[in-house]
């Protein structure tokens, strides 16, 4: 009983602490502190605390593909971002299931930019096996302070805060979802393909 209460104090200590992080995020327009940084590397190093905020009857896996360049972004804030997206994740897994956090080098063209070259993106990407979200819903779930949680359950600046980092980082965030099936989000960071031009 001790030890599930001693749980229990920790998850909700964690769960202080990340929204903590996303509030003085989204009201301060933190800037990003920018460095090289090997994702899976970090991903290893992190893997442990993600897996301990996962509620029991979910399993968290990684499948990381080696060799990949650096990324030129804030580690903090990408460690915060992957914490929402693999809470998200848990919440949406409630009958229990997988989630698979997976990294992965594309070429794909800056959806933002005026020229039709490729360039290469890192991409990490938490994908699970939940309830899903229906097109109206994932239209909106990038909007702050927004939420389908219960009062209390969910502060909704989770995503938005994942689109502002990826956008602030140079990259972009793709959303697949189906009802029934589940969700995966895609953050794609350009890798640092000329470290003197992407410093």
């Amino acid at each position: 009983r001790a030890s599930e209460l001693l749980d229990a104090a920790q998850a909700a200590t964690d769960r202080g602490a990340l929204l903590t992080r996303q509030l003085l995020a989204f009201s301060t327009g933190q800037t990003l502190i920018r460095e090289p940084v090997d994702i899976n590397t970090l991903l290893q190093q992190w893997l442990p605390d993600l897996q301990r905020t996962c509620p029991a009857h979910v399993v968290l896996e990684a499948s990381l593909a080696p060799g990949l360049p650096q990324v030129s972004t804030d580690a903090m804030q990408l460690q915060t971002a992957l914490a929402n997206l693999v809470a998200n994740a848990a919440e949406a897994t409630l009958e229990g299931g997988r989630i698979l956090i997976g990294t992965a080098l594309e070429h794909r063209l800056d959806p933002d930019a005026d020229t039709a070259l490729q360039r290469g993106y890192v991409t990490l990407s938490v994908c699970d096996e939940g309830h899903g979200m229906a097109a109206e819903i994932a239209e909106r779930a990038t909007e702050p302070f927004f939420t389908t949680k219960d009062i209390g359950k969910g502060s909704g600046l989770g995503l938005s805060q994942v689109f502002g980092f990826t956008t602030q980082s140079g990259g972009f965030v793709d959303v697949s979802t189906t009802p029934g099936v589940g969700t995966t989000v895609s953050l794609l960071l350009p890798a640092i393909e000329d470290p003197a031009h992407d410093r």
